[in-house]
């Protein structure tokens, strides 16, 4: 069954917008709803869409408007709450990010659940600490990437790109088992990406893809 489930940024005395836009910046906020709401489809009114500067990247944008003649690029348009459902498909979740064209009832519930969870003086848990393997493990997955090449089912670039996987999964240098934020990972993995972003074979690999829709093995 498909849930609906309301991502509401809030002030203790009621504020969510001003003037067509939120009225803070917080970066940490807006990391936590996109962490939340990544590869979800948003439900959201006109005029919340038309605030956005342009889409959200990795997300689908359904829009409710009651004018038949309104559409944007990125926008899928739904009439009313059923239609939008429908557009959804068969999800976990839909995300409601706004509440234009959302029924009375739906929107009184949800108000009511903040309210209660504000007034406890609620705060999200924070999220816990991911194991870090560092080179026990890093030593058996090199082991299976040297053994893939020696056997002829790797190219030696795919090697290098296995090994920098490695790398990420196992925490980097480190020499025991430890725990570390998720956000250490994600820093690990953007370096790792950002290296490999600059050598000529993934460039390569990039263009061929984009060109003839096929891996390059190179």
């Amino acid at each position: 069954m498909t849930e609906i489930t309301f991502y509401v940024a809030r002030a203790d005395n009621g504020v969510i917008g001003k003037d067509g836009a939120l009225p803070w910046h917080l970066p940490d906020d807006l990391k936590h709803f996109k962490k939340q709401t990544m590869g979800k489809p948003l439900v959201m009114g006109r005029r919340t869409f038309e605030s956005f500067p342009k889409p959200l990247p990795g997300r689908r944008h359904i829009v409710l408007t009651r004018d038949p003649a309104w559409s944007r690029p990125g926008a899928e348009v739904a009439h009313d709450v059923d239609a939008a459902i429908a557009l959804a498909g068969d999800v976990p979740e839909i995300a409601g990010v706004s509440a234009g064209g959302m029924p009375d009832r739906v929107i009184h519930d949800a108000k009511a659940v903040v309210r209660a969870l504000a007034a406890t003086g609620y705060r999200p848990p924070a999220p816990a600490d991911l194991a870090v393997f560092g080179a026990p493990l890093a030593a058996e997955l090199n082991l299976g990437v040297h053994l893939m090449r020696q056997a002829g089912h790797i190219t030696e670039y795919e090697a290098h790109i296995a090994r920098k996987l490695a790398y990420v999964l196992c925490g980097g240098d480190v020499t025991r088992q430890s725990t570390a934020p998720e956000q250490y990972f994600l820093d690990l993995e953007r370096e790792a990406f950002k290296s490999l972003c600059g050598e000529q074979k993934t460039l390569a690999r990039m263009e061929h893809l984009l060109k003839k829709g096929k891996v390059l093995r190179n």
